[in-house]
C-alpha cells in the first residue's frame, strides 16, 4: 500500500474502529485499463480486510459501502474489485 501512496494512486482508505483498534479496512486506488478508446482511469477496490473476530458483523460491508458512495459521488464510473476469487464477499 505504501507503493500506491508514493505513486499517487492511493485514493482513499475506509476503516472501522472499535476500542481504538482498526478492525476493518477497504483500500481504493487508481488504476488504468486499456480499452479500444485508449487508457481509461478506474477505481480499484482492494485489499479488503476484517479481523477474524469481527467478521460477519457487517463492518466489512460498511467500509466497502462508504467508499463506494464516496467515489461514486466524485463521478467515478467504473470500480474493479481486486483479489483472489476464492475469497468472495459474503452478505451477513
Amino acid at each position: 500500500m505504501s507503493d500506491l501512496r508514493e505513486d499517487g494512486c492511493h485514493l482513499a482508505s475506509y476503516v472501522a474502529v472499535e476500542d481504538d483498534r482498526v478492525v476493518a479496512h477497504a483500500l481504493y486506488s487508481r488504476m488504468y485499463v486499456d480499452t479500444n478508446r485508449g487508457s481509461e482511469g478506474v477505481v480499484a477496490l482492494g485489499p479488503i480486510g476484517v479481523f477474524p473476530d469481527r467478521q460477519r458483523s457487517g463492518l466489512g460491508s460498511a467500509v466497502i459501502l462508504a467508499g463506494l458512495e464516496a467515489v461514486s459521488a466524485q463521478g467515478e464510473r467504473f470500480i474493479l474489485v481486486l483479489g483472489n476469487p476464492v475469497h468472495r464477499i459474503q452478505s451477513s
